[in-house]
């Protein structure tokens, strides 16, 4: 029978059987593990394949070599050897050896069903080299036919592992002429890569593209259960190949490939040109993929590969859809095909609620959320009730799963993310509309709960080490949390009384355990878990109404969002506003006992206002039962969460500036505005827990640094530093620290920086030179104390020595980062003698890696922060400290 392609002509063979053997030998020599071969016998069998590569024109003997040869390692030498000499020898090759090398390597491949599977990817992949490197010349269309014909060939034919050869075939095509740096061969110029890729892209895409479709067509219409293990991976071949093609990166504009190498698939959307629309833009498309996809449901691989199709189809952009007609058309035509899916399928499995998580997040992050709400009002309603579904079915299914599955969180963390893009721009929200969005924020909430109020399952044996995580959750689910505030926002009315309630009765019933533990302390171990499980509620209570109540946001000022100041408006005619309430409660007035401390959602008051004191409410039970011998009892995590709740809402809200609001609701200016009882006493009753957290939580630092960011934030604010730098605690705390007593030993370096930064910055009005007098001399005193010693030279590595001197250069640290330009002369006047002592200080702890750093931080933050602002006469005082 005649061959399907004729083989290279072999009256060229110069590779005779000695050469053959030596070459096998030298493959058992690279082969053989340490013991069995001395060094100098394998860097001689790596000299051999060496040779081998570096002999010009070897397609001759690297051919006699792959048809004679029994060692696998030897034929796949013998293919790299040809791909090396393909990419060198390319344009000294006339047209007729090119095809003959080509039609040869077809052949062996097809007449070798039993190769290696390492030796014919290096064969595939000179064939995909052969090709790109034939884009640019006058014989592009002859070697692309081959291609084309080619795999034609291969899937008419009736064994399987030929038409699994195809798509091996057109896949290493596609890598080759694709855009990422590790597909492209070294030793072709970037213009090269370019150019190949764009002809490409002209023409043979398209052509392998409708090729693919037509592949995968037919497994719309088979038997599935009729199909063998090769039949279904040649179907996951084939839909790898379309991810391929749907994922790749068109280059409409002549910049470098490094620009583009490595695109992010997940962010970048997917432009073709005019010429695919036939293929995209008919809606059988989309049928084929939703079809494949309810018959593959269970092979993993074929899922992923149908999702990442869908994702990228959701993001199809101009050139394709370059008028908001027709994205609005394209729009329509994806959410009615998606949502016929999904209401066919009443129970879905955890992949294709990931998948569709992943479809929707990426369709509405492409699509402007105007395009949503002009869609049909019958298909508007039904997208609302199909997220609200799988939103709440995610967050459900999250909080009962195994915490090792992901799937589940991350697919509510990107439905909600669809919440927040469709509904970004809408000014007005329909009924429905709010019902679902009403129903998705109480399924988040109850997702966070344990029973009776949530989803969540207790703690089980060992899983509490689980929250004890480098990563605060504030942090980790930001995204989410994010988005869940957004949410609330948008139906105030309804999810800040639901807050409210949630929190007042979880702090009830905290007080009420640990009333009774603290009048039978024996108790204690049939309430811990319990306890447990009440202060894991009110921690994630905590960080829910932290980002409902406020934008968290770095680097901007932050304002209180407008949703809710709007709420505020219409609702402060239905409140009550007698400030008195807030005094009783702060300054633990009416608080007969520690089980008498008032409930707050039992009074009218604002909800904004009633949420802020529901979370001093539960400071005030916290400091109540801490004074009481608690202190090991109580939640060091729900300790930082509330810091970080008031931490959040005292920068937007407390003095809030009315001049940034068009209006501002009574409430909020009765409560929180400039000079108004409440806000002073809210002022100080931060500084209260500032101090009181520092005086008890040192040893926890997570705890102390968000306390210290609570001040920091509070200060931040002349009108809130003013009332705060009138408290006595506040003034005490300065001392305790300055001077060195207990508070200063216990907390640790990073603590002791942060305080002296946060505590310079309370400096303000007219007591400010006195508090900085009463500050710093105490802390230079220190300073000189302890390098003055008589025994310093002798006594400077004693671990009680050099913690002392560890944290005293950690609070000048804190004093150097924190730039005042009205205070620097006097603050670098204080430094410079400190800069001098502190060259003898590092030659002598010049083994302490830890002191030497600190050290030289204060240096740089010196120079980073004062030196703009000396004149030239202070600047040569600080030179000879170098």
């Amino acid at each position: 029978t005649t061959p399907l392609f004729n083989p290279l002509n072999k009256t060229t063979c110069i590779m005779d059987a000695e050469k053959l053997l030596e070459l096998e030998k030298a493959a058992v020599d690279l082969m053989s593990p340490p013991y069995a071969i001395t060094e100098e016998a394998r860097k001689k069998a790596e000299r051999v394949f060496l040779g081998l590569k570096g002999t010009p024109m070897p397609y001759s003997a690297c051919r006699t070599v792959l048809e004679n040869s029994h060692s696998d390692y030897v034929q796949y030498q013998a293919a790299s050897a040809i791909l090396e000499a393909v990419m060198r020898e390319w344009p000294l090759l006339v047209v007729e050896e090119k095809e003959k090398l080509w039609r040869f390597i077809v052949h062996f491949l097809t007449s070798r069903a039993d190769l290696a599977n390492y030796v014919r990817e290096q064969l595939l992949h000179v064939l995909a080299l052969m090709t790109k490197r034939a884009s640019l010349d006058p014989c592009k269309s002859v070697f692309f036919s081959f291609f084309l014909d080619a795999v034609h060939k291969l899937l008419g034919m009736e064994n399987i592992k030929m038409r699994l050869l195809s798509s091996f075939l057109v896949s290493a095509v596609l890598s080759e002429f694709s855009s990422s740096s590790s597909s492209s061969y070294m030793g072709l110029s970037f213009d090269f890569h370019l150019k190949s890729k764009k002809v490409f892209e002209a023409g043979e895409l398209l052509k392998v593209l409708n090729l693919t479709v037509r592949v995968l067509q037919q497994y719309c219409s088979v038997e599935w259960s009729a199909l063998s293990h090769h039949d279904l991976s040649l179907f996951t071949s084939f839909l790898k190949i379309l991810s391929q093609i749907l994922q790749w990166n068109f280059q409409h504009t002549n910049v470098r490939p490094w620009l583009f190498a490595s695109p992010d698939t997940l962010s970048s959307p997917f432009k073709p040109p005019k010429s695919f629309s036939p293929v995209l833009l008919d809606p059988c498309f989309l049928q084929m993929l939703l079809r494949l996809l309810l018959r593959a449901l269970e092979r993993e691989e074929a899922v992923l590969e149908l999702v990442l199709c869908l994702t990228q189809l959701a993001s199809l952009s101009s050139p394709l859809l370059s008028t908001d007609s027709e994205q609005q058309t394209y729009l329509l035509e994806f959410i009615s095909g998606i949502l016929d899916y999904l209401s066919k399928r009443s129970d879905l499995s955890q992949q294709e609620v990931y998948g569709f998580s992943c479809v929707l997040r990426r369709l509405s992050a492409t699509f402007p959320s105007q395009h949503f709400s002009h869609l049909p009002p019958s298909q508007l309603q039904l997208l609302i009730h199909t997220l609200t579904r799988l939103t709440c079915l995610s967050a459900q299914r999250a909080a009962v799963i195994a915490r090792d599955s992901l799937d589940y969180p991350e697919s509510l963390e990107h439905f909600l993310e669809v919440w927040v893009n469709i509904l970004g721009g809408a000014e007005s929200l329909p009924d429905a509309v709010c019902v679902g969005l009403l129903e998705v924020f109480h399924a988040y909430v109850q997702s966070k709960l344990c029973a009776p109020r949530g989803w969540r399952s207790l703690a089980g044996e060992g899983e509490e080490e689980l929250l004890d995580v480098e990563e605060a959750d504030s942090e980790a689910y930001a995204d989410q949390l994010c988005s869940v505030g957004f949410i609330a926002r948008l139906v105030p009315a309804r999810t800040l009384p639901l807050l409210l309630n949630l929190l007042d009765k979880c702090t009830s019933d905290v007080l009420h355990v640990l009333s009774v533990v603290h009048l039978e302390p024996s108790a204690i171990g049939l309430h811990l878990k319990q306890l447990e499980s009440l202060f894991e509620d009110v921690y994630w209570l905590l960080l829910v109404c932290g980002y409902s109540l406020c934008d968290i946001v770095q680097g901007e000022e932050v304002l209180i969002p407008t949703q809710l100041m709007q709420f505020s408006i219409q609702n402060q005619s239905n409140t009550f506003m007698d400030t008195s309430v807030v005094g009783a409660l702060l300054r633990e007035e009416g608080c007969g006992s520690i089980g008498e401390i008032p409930s707050i959602s039992s009074l009218n008051l604002d909800p904004i206002v009633a949420l802020v004191l529901a979370v001093c409410r539960l400071c005030v039970v916290e400091k109540a039962y801490v004074k009481a011998g608690l202190l090991e009892v109580w939640s060091p995590q729900v300790c930082e969460t509330s810091v970080w709740f008031l931490s959040s809402v005292v920068e937007p809200y407390l003095m809030l500036n009315e001049t940034s609001y068009e209006q501002v609701s009574l409430p909020l200016a009765t409560t929180f505005g400039k000079g108004t009882e409440a806000s002073k006493w809210l002022t100080l009753f931060v500084v209260e827990k500032v101090a009181f957290n520092l005086s008890v939580w040192y040893g926890e630092e997570r705890v102390s640094l968000a306390t210290i960011k609570l001040l920091c934030n509070l200060v931040k604010s002349p009108e809130r530093a003013r009332v705060a730098i009138m408290s006595d605690t506040l003034w005490s705390l300065m001392r305790q620290f300055s001077s060195d007593k207990q508070l200063a030993c216990c907390l640790s370096p990073a603590v002791q920086r942060e305080l002296m930064s946060g505590l310079v910055q309370c400096g303000v009005g007219e007591k400010k030179q006195l508090f900085y007098a009463e500050l710093l001399q105490p802390l230079y005193q220190r300073f000189v104390n302890l390098v003055q010693r008589g025994d310093f030279a002798q006594s400077f590595q004693e671990t009680g020595v050099q913690r002392s001197t560890l944290a005293t250069l950690e609070a000048l640290c804190g004093l150097a980062q924190t730039s005042c330009i009205d205070s620097i002369p006097d603050f670098f006047s204080f430094l410079l003698p400190v800069l001098q002592t502190s060259t003898h200080l590092i030659q002598l702890y010049c083994n302490d890696s830890e002191v030497t750093s600190v050290i030289l931080q204060l240096f740089s933050l010196v120079a980073e922060n004062y030196v703009i602002f000396l004149n030239e006469v202070r600047e040569c005082e600080l030179s000879p400290c170098h």
